[in-house]
């Protein structure tokens, strides 16, 4: 069979196949992982992520999402805060009170920072004034301290959930969302930074291990065929 110039021979037919062929057993994969991620599965993978990477990623993909879509996830929300409103209205009447805010100075104190996290999530998105006593808080802090300090996981997990929060709020400014979400960065980097120091430690003390269990093993040995031996050959001369 001749077209053109170009001669098609069987095994092109053939290679034309195999390709489409190949195509279409790679469509089905990706359907049937599509098929897989259901759900029930996304749903108890979002229950396992901590908060501040559940509100990280949501805010990001209420991002993604076409303006209608923004207005309709709105009053979805709007008809689920009305559940819990008359549990709220105190905290909330707290959280955008500027001078009760100024009391929530002490962050190194536990229910200080449950208190913060509060406030943040019941701030009102133009409360600028109490956003900015938040801000005056939290721009001091010292992440460094709290992000190598071995064993305070509840710390860090509290501070970065207020950080995620404010660095995402629409009352902070742009500015003041650049500079929580550089301490933010900063804390993660100094968790990061200690898991890696102790995963090191761990490494060195499991090398020192093995090695001390090879010297034994090389001791037991040396016993057992030089000094044994020797000990035996010489009762039997005697």
């Amino acid at each position: 069979m001749r077209c053109g110039r170009n001669l098609i021979t069987r095994n092109h037919v053939e290679f034309f196949f195999f390709c489409l062929n190949s195509t279409f057993a790679s469509t089905k994969v990706k359907k049937k992982k599509f098929e897989m991620l259901n759900n029930e599965s996304v749903v108890t993978w979002f229950k396992g992520l901590d908060g501040d990477e559940r509100v990280d990623l949501m805010c990001l993909l209420l991002d993604c999402c076409l303006p209608w879509e923004v207005r309709f996830f709105g009053t979805y929300l709007e008809s689920l805060a009305q559940k819990d409103f008359a549990a709220l209205r105190g905290p909330e009447s707290t959280a955008n009170n500027p001078s009760e805010l100024g009391y929530l100075y002490c962050i190194e104190d536990s229910d200080t920072r449950k208190r913060l996290c509060v406030s943040v999530a019941l701030l009102h998105s133009t409360n600028r004034q109490a956003a900015g006593v938040l801000f005056d808080i939290l721009k001091d802090l010292h992440v460094q301290l709290f992000g190598t300090s071995g064993g305070e996981d509840e710390i860090f997990t509290e501070l970065s959930l207020l950080l995620t929060m404010t660095s995402n709020h629409p009352a902070f400014s742009f500015n003041q969302k650049n500079i929580l979400r550089s301490k933010l960065k900063q804390l993660r980097e100094s968790r990061s930074s200690c898991s890696d120091w102790s995963e090191e430690c761990f490494e060195v003390r499991a090398t020192n291990l093995f090695q001390f269990l090879l010297n034994i093993c090389i001791l037991f040995i040396f016993y057992h065929v030089y000094v044994k031996d020797t000990m035996f050959w010489g009762i039997q001369y005697l």
